[in-house]
Order: structure tokens, then sequence, then C-alpha cells
């Protein structure tokens, strides 16, 4: 994955545990039950329960946690 944070927003969802989110700009809402990202003109909202943001940097976010829903709006 490229650093350049003009690229498109991409994530990665393996299982139901672990989300990597690429080209994330700002967290929007942090919650252990929701979790809301803007990447680029496209807010994001991962639902679960123990939602954690485990790494967030530049433009990528790696959220872990029992994952039940992702809402594109």
């Amino acid at each position: 994955m490229s650093d350049n944070i003009f690229t498109a927003p991409s994530f990665e969802l393996h299982g139901r545990r672990l989300l990597k989110a690429q080209g994330v700009m700002t967290l929007v809402e942090y919650t252990n039950e929701k979790v809301t990202m803007l990447c680029r003109s496209s807010r994001i909202s991962i639902r679960g329960t123990e939602l954690q943001v485990a790494m967030l940097s530049q433009n990528r976010a790696v959220i872990t946690g029992l994952i039940n829903g992702i809402e594109f709006f």
C-alpha cells in the first residue's frame, strides 16, 4: 500500500475481528460500539462490540473487536 494520501480509500476485513482502512482522514466518533471515520468525502461507520482503534496514523486505521456491520454514507 502506498503512503500517498491522495489514493482512493480501501478496506480489508479479516474475519469479523479486524478491519484495516487506508485513506482515513479523521476519526469522527469513537465508542466501544461504533467507530465513524471520514475517508475523503465519505463517512464510514463500523458497528460492533468491544471495538478499539488498535492503530491510527496519518491515513491508516486498524479497528479490532467483533465487527457486526459497516455503513457507508
